[in-house]
């Protein structure tokens, strides 16, 4: 059985496409893994893993200059001071948010890391007082579709739940497609789709597969 490690980023962060390319370039989600996992994790970029039928792979990116560029069209010479919330309860969440926060610094954002209780980090979303959120979900079925569902649609409970507010028209028409196509390889086709999407957006950063 695997989770996904992730970052949901919120409104108040530029919600360009551009700055959330540049926080997921900017993760060296390699040497993030090497750092604190010791081998019990594996870098990604993407919700599904090779344990579903329907995952497709990404190259795992690390490109720092890239992401210098792409936040410096987003926030020019400006800097921008953002809140990091994570759940006190889980032991690694804040040597991962120091290491990431350290990266940020270099594309313009400053971090602010604040270890909550997780009935007190749910509000600080609600209320928008958050920009990233450590998030991370099980992933006990290997169905694409259930994998997908809770990140990618309106009303997906990490999508809905941590405010994340992403709606993207063509995925929930393939969402919606896809319930009712029985042919595998046009299923496949759709599935990879959404991916493509999904990585592209960079709404929620994925960063590893943890075994548990």
């Amino acid at each position: 059985t695997t989770e996904i490690y992730t970052l949901s980023l919120h409104d108040a962060l530029p919600i360009y496409v551009r700055m959330r390319q540049a926080v997921s370039l900017a993760i060296d989600r390699q040497d993030l893994v090497n750092a604190l996992y010791m081998g019990y994790a594996i870098p990604t970029v993407n919700i599904l893993n090779y344990c579903s039928p329907g995952y497709k792979e990404f190259p795992v990116k690390y490109d720092l200059e890239e992401a210098k560029r792409l936040a410096h069209e987003v926030l020019g010479d400006k800097r921008v001071e953002i809140v990091y919330g994570i759940n006190g309860a889980e032991p690694l969440q804040k040597g991962e948010a120091e290491i990431i926060a350290y990266w940020l610094k270099d594309i313009g954002l400053d971090v602010k890391i604040r270890v909550l209780e997780y009935g007190t980090l749910l509000k600080m979303i609600r209320k928008g007082e958050c920009n990233i959120v450590r998030l991370q979900k099980g992933l006990a079925n290997g169905d694409p579709y259930t994998a997908l569902y809770p990140f990618v649609m309106p009303d997906g409970a990490l999508n809905k739940n941590n405010s994340v507010a992403y709606e993207n028209d063509e995925i929930v028409s393939l969402m919606n497609e896809v319930k009712h196509t029985t042919d595998e390889q046009k299923r496949r086709e759709i599935f990879n789709r959404i991916q493509e999407i999904a990585v592209f957006n960079a709404y929620f950063v994925h960063f590893a597969f943890g075994r548990i």
